[in-house]
């Protein structure tokens, strides 16, 4: 008897298992033909086909929400869906000509939002006047970071696009305040992730020697040997990001010659790496890049080439290229960042699927991309206003016009241009 039950045990056990695995497949499987969908849809433009993919994502987000399994393949597959539908929905709303609601529908005996901030009035009592599709839109948002407390950099963002796609609503100032609060929770987090990145480098012998030879292939194989032995899941997940960072960074140094290459009719000049003497960049190998000069063909080592410059250098050589999303999240981690993000969001407008690779990455980037945004808007302002101390008006607004024609080309850029407009309307 005893015998018995624990073999209809280990047959439940067994019948579990395969059902849990079935549910993946059958996930799996759909996400698939939403992902076939969206790319007909990216070559046809035809609307039914991304209404089709997204109620697909919908009911397959629907039914995996109920699923409280914590194991990481079943994670990844959470997130890959929520990337998925987050998209498919945005591009849903862009395609849209008309929406079923208009923000004039906003009785006009309600206080503005300027009004009722100065009368204190609570904003989540005022946030009921908005239209229904504003409100959802809020309501989605407060649950998703309910759900996720962890996904930071997509909470802030998802608050941020409600400012800029419903700006004269209640909901949005309530968006800001709760976007406003992320930042501050983002800025205690990156300084622990900083501090634990430092510790990690430190422990590699000879990390500082292979990153200025661009050795990258080595300090993936000394992070793959330390992520098998730590034992601290906080700082296992942080140098599993590495090794994706510095993997992607091995790729695009491999890929540095056959990108000049390409370009061997129109040769990059040798100035864009700091050589102080005319040539042109003809050729790259593990050691360093080749120039031509009239006096004959100079190598120059890697590491005499520093990451601004070997980013730039990497940036020219994308220009007009369809290039993997890896070579742009690299010179990214070079630290050009406008250039790596600009280029990896107009690749990923071309093909809205590199998205599934990058996952909740990509709103981490955004984040960093808009700071840096700010800080050399901020840097712009510091300038033009020196300008206008002595007294060179024109000149200041010169130079943030110009400057505003450069940053206005995004909408994740929008705050910053308000800010611009302001300063230039107070010369």
């Amino acid at each position: 008897m005893k015998n018995k039950f624990y073999l209809v045990l280990l047959i439940f056990i067994c019948l579990s298992n395969w059902t849990f695995s079935l549910d993946v497949k059958v996930f799996n499987e759909n996400i698939d033909i939403a992902k076939k969908l969206l790319s007909n849809w990216h070559k046809s433009g035809d609307q039914e086909i991304l209404e089709k993919a997204f109620l697909l994502l919908k009911n397959i987000r629907r039914e995996i929400e109920n699923d409280e399994n914590q194991e990481q393949d079943h994670i990844d597959l959470k997130r890959e869906i929520h990337m998925l539908y987050f998209w498919t929905n945005k591009s849903r709303q862009v395609n849209m000509r008309k929406r079923k609601y208009n923000l004039n529908s906003i009785k006009t005996n309600i206080d503005t939002p300027n009004t009722v901030i100065k009368k204190k009035i609570k904003l989540i009592d005022l946030t009921k006047n908005d239209p229904p599709h504003i409100r959802k839109a809020l309501n989605e948002c407060i649950s998703f970071r309910q759900k996720y407390p962890t996904q930071v950099y997509s909470c802030e963002y998802m608050f941020r696009e409600i400012c800029f796609d419903f700006p004269k609503s209640f909901s949005a100032i309530k968006a800001k305040k709760l976007a406003d609060k992320l930042n501050l929770k983002i800025g205690i987090y990156e300084k622990k992730e900083q501090s634990m990145i430092k510790e990690i480098k430190n422990e590699i012998f000879n990390f500082e020697k292979y990153y200025l030879n661009r050795n990258f292939e080595k300090i993936v194989k000394e992070l793959m040997s330390k992520y098998d032995e730590e034992q601290d899941q906080y700082k296992k997940t942080i140098v599993g990001e590495l090794i994706t960072d510095y993997k992607y960074l091995h790729a695009t140094m491999l890929a540095i010659n056959e990108l000049i290459q390409h370009k061997i009719y129109n040769p990059l000049s040798s100035s864009i790496i700091g050589f102080k003497f005319n040539g042109l960049i003809i050729g790259a190998n593990k050691k360093g890049v080749s120039i031509k000069t009239n006096m004959g063909k100079v190598s120059i080592p890697w590491k005499k080439i520093n990451d601004k410059q070997l980013g730039q250098l990497i940036g020219e050589l994308s220009k007009g290229i369809d290039v993997s999303y890896k070579i742009y999240l690299s010179i990214y981690k070079l630290g050009n960042t406008a250039v790596g993000f600009d280029s990896l969001y107009r690749s990923t407008l071309n093909n809205p699927l590199v998205l599934t690779h990058i996952g909740r990455k990509y709103f981490k980037l955004i984040y960093h991309y808009k700071e840096s945004i700010k800080e050399m808007v901020g840097n712009r302002i510091a300038k033009s206003k020196k300008l206008a101390a002595n007294k060179d008006i024109s000149g200041a607004i010169s130079m943030l016009t110009k400057y505003l024609l450069e940053i206005n080309k995004t909408k994740f850029n929008q705050e910053q241009v308000l800010r611009i407009h302001s300063v230039i309307n107070g010369f």
